[in-house]
């Protein structure tokens, strides 16, 4: 089998937003949704496109798509909105707002997958993109459904109150090609990469 690294197109979190993503998942702990697997501060990122495991010599193939990407779509704004689940595989994530942020993020994902569809040893997910922010995985989703429960009847008080706070933004300069591995027992997302938005025009925040 032909070794490889496991990698991904993605966008950083700013250390004031991490920081309040901090606050949110430690809020969400205490008012009883539970996970086996919170996302440490230093992995926060919003996926653009997953690549899966791929040998070195792809490098330079990522690097021209990055490079294209980048000259499609100027500097924008991300707003995060409220938390949501896939719970077919027990993700919790903070969702983003659908805004001119949003279909900016959008463009990018969508001209990365038409400048690498094809010239992959593997096919690329053409699913529909759902941009995100993973909060935990092994997720119990019944505490989390009691939660949703509770504030949408009403029950934003005690426990949710801390919840409600307004969500912060990102300003998005530039996107980057990580890879996903193990040091030390530990796993981390070094970047390889870093590609400058560099298109016309300016999407939202």
């Amino acid at each position: 089998m032909t070794q490889g690294e496991r990698l991904f197109f993605g966008v950083r979190v700013t250390p004031d937003v991490s920081d309040w993503l901090t606050g949110y998942q430690a809020a969400l702990q205490k008012a009883g949704v539970r996970a086996g697997n919170w996302s440490p501060p230093d992995l926060f990122h919003v996926t653009l496109l997953f690549l899966g495991v791929l040998p070195s010599s792809y490098r330079p193939l990522l690097a021209e798509a990055g490079r294209a990407a980048a000259r499609v779509v100027g500097p924008f704004g991300l707003r995060f909105t409220a938390p949501g689940t896939f719970e077919r595989n027990r993700i919790l994530w903070m969702g983003l707002a659908a805004d001119e942020g949003l279909r900016a993020l959008t463009e990018l994902h969508r001209a990365l997958h038409t400048a690498l569809d094809g010239r992959l040893p593997a096919p690329l997910d053409t699913r529909p993109y759902r941009a995100h922010l993973t909060l935990a995985r092994k997720l119990d989703t019944a505490s989390f459904r009691t939660w949703a429960d509770e504030l949408a009847q009403g029950g934003g008080r005690g426990r949710a109150q801390r919840l409600e706070m307004p969500a912060p933004s990102i300003r998005v300069d530039a996107f980057h090609l990580f890879a996903s591995m193990r040091m030390g027992g530990r796993l981390v997302y070094p970047v390889l990469e870093t590609f400058e938005l560099q298109g016309a025009g300016c999407g939202g925040g």
